[in-house]
């Protein structure tokens, strides 16, 4: 499923309407993303078909830096409140999911729950 996420940071659009994506495999990045910054306070996925990456770092300060980067190409960072960041990604990931199992029929409690850190119990629709 080819598409766009849109995803500014602060002032920084890190994702914009020219960064075509598989949408779903882009959103089980961050998903994944989100749930080993839960755990470690750092992350990094590489991107699947380009020479990048996606990168969580913790500032100091209750604060998370978020970056794009490619070899040789273009990078985006942005410092934003942490709790703030992991929320965003969590509602958009979340909606994205939900929406997706009720037009495929799919379920995709893994990745709800990295991207919340809570199981998918008590949740209703296709993805509980």
């Amino acid at each position: 499923m080819s598409g766009v996420i849109e995803l500014t940071v602060g002032e920084v659009t890190v994702f914009d309407r020219n960064f075509h994506a598989d949408v779903e495999r882009l959103w089980r990045d961050i998903a994944d993303l989100v749930a080993q910054y839960r755990q470690e306070g750092r992350a990094e996925t590489p991107l699947w078909e380009e020479s990048g990456v996606l990168r969580l770092e913790s500032v100091p300060g209750g604060l998370v830096r978020f970056t794009l980067a490619f070899d040789g190409g273009p990078r985006r960072t942005a410092v934003t409140g942490e709790e703030d960041l992991l929320a965003a990604l969590a509602v958009g990931g979340v909606e994205f999911f939900e929406k997706l199992g009720k037009l495929t029929g799919g379920f995709y409690d893994q990745d709800i729950t990295k991207l919340t850190g809570r199981t998918a119990s008590g949740r209703t629709g296709p993805s509980a």
